[in-house]
């Protein structure tokens, strides 16, 4: 065999050629041995012509849908929250505004945390409505005793430092249980 001529029509040990099409193309050897796999793949290609008929008959696979793609199954639980009304209407506003729970991502709340953790929005974004009422009032009562009586006013302001602090390693534990508490299964924490 010779490299680096095109179209040189030679082959090792002198087997059989054929062609192949187009410019430049060199000579592919025919192989003299019958191919051990073509049982196989005759097995599999009629296997597959076979369930492409069933799909066009709209015959549903295995996972139930007549496309092959596996559907999200919706989490099936007879949990009902015992919510009041201002607890649902907090969820249906933490809902609108930040988007189904399903849908909130880390990223996010370390973006929240970073820029608006005085109003510890990153606590009403993973659902912590309670805790985060908390660190606001711990925010605005530091601030209010910081004139009042300034050594309590600097505790309290220190103790929430600590803990949006903290916040900042628990966002991911905050974020997987609003996902776990709200049914969307588990999590891909990005």
């Amino acid at each position: 065999m010779s490299f680096g001529r095109k179209g040189l029509n030679q082959s090792p040990a002198g087997g059989a050629q054929r062609p192949v099409d187009g410019f430049g193309a060199a000579s592919v050897p025919v192989s003299q041995e019958p191919d051990p796999y073509a049982a196989q793949r005759e097995a599999f290609l009629a296997e597959e012509r076979a369930r492409r008929e069933d799909e066009s008959a709209g015959i549903p696979d295995d996972f139930g849908f007549s496309d092959g793609m596996a559907r999200p199954v919706a989490f099936a639980s007879n949990y009902e929250p015992q919510r009041t009304d201002f607890r649902a209407q907090v969820s249906d506003w933490t809902d609108r505004k930040f988007g189904l729970p399903h849908q909130r991502k880390m990223l996010m709340a370390y973006f929240l945390l970073f820029m608006l953790a005085p109003l510890s929005m990153h606590r009403f974004y993973c659902g912590e409505f309670t805790k985060g009422m908390a660190q606001v009032g711990l925010f605005g009562g530091g601030l209010v005793f910081m004139v009042v009586l300034p050594p309590l006013g600097l505790a309290l302001l220190a103790f929430r430092g600590f803990w949006v602090f903290f916040d900042f390693l628990m966002i991911p534990g905050m974020i997987q249980r609003l996902k776990d508490r709200s049914g969307s299964g588990p999590s891909v924490m990005v």
